[in-house]
């Protein structure tokens, strides 16, 4: 799919880029498939508690690849969660200039991962909150979990 967005959105016709992630999660059996193009990694958390960032990632779409997309497939377990969030995220910065940066993002996910999915979601956004006070973001904020539970069926928040 990122392979055949890039040939027909090329920078040179649209004057414009964009990052993407696509994945797609087969519920029967747990098998999770991704592919990343210029998106900050989606991180994995493991029913057990780990925590792995997933780095199957090129270029953003419109500059056109050098070589083609990558696609990584993973087996899901029951309880594995995977987190996806935008740049604007990490990027998010306090009244000091300071970044929440990924050891923000990754010290909350760590904190929160024994919690129901929309509560660690929203220790998310509070901790962003929190660290921001006053500074308005200066990009937008999305984040996005969704937990298999192995059930032939899935749990997200946004």
């Amino acid at each position: 799919m990122l392979n055949k967005l890039d040939h027909f959105f090329p920078f040179e016709r649209f004057d414009s880029f964009f990052s993407i992630i696509y994945m797609t999660i087969d519920v029967k059996d747990g098998w999770f498939d991704y592919s990343c193009a210029g998106h900050p990694s989606p991180v994995l958390i493991r029913s057990d508690g780990t925590m792995d960032l997933l780095d199957q990632r090129g270029p953003i779409i419109g500059f056109g690849a050098e070589k083609p997309f990558g696609q990584t497939s993973i087996q899901l377990q029951a309880g594995d969660r995977v987190v996806l969030y935008t740049d604007g995220l990490l990027e998010s910065r306090n009244a000091a200039g300071d970044y929440f940066g990924k050891p923000g993002l990754y010290d909350v996910l760590k904190n929160h991962r024994n919690e129901p999915i929309l509560a660690m979601v929203d220790a998310v956004y509070a901790k962003i909150k929190d660290f921001r006070q006053q500074a308005a973001p200066d990009d937008d904020i999305s984040l996005l979990a969704v937990e298999y539970n192995g059930s032939k069926q899935l749990n997200y928040t946004i």
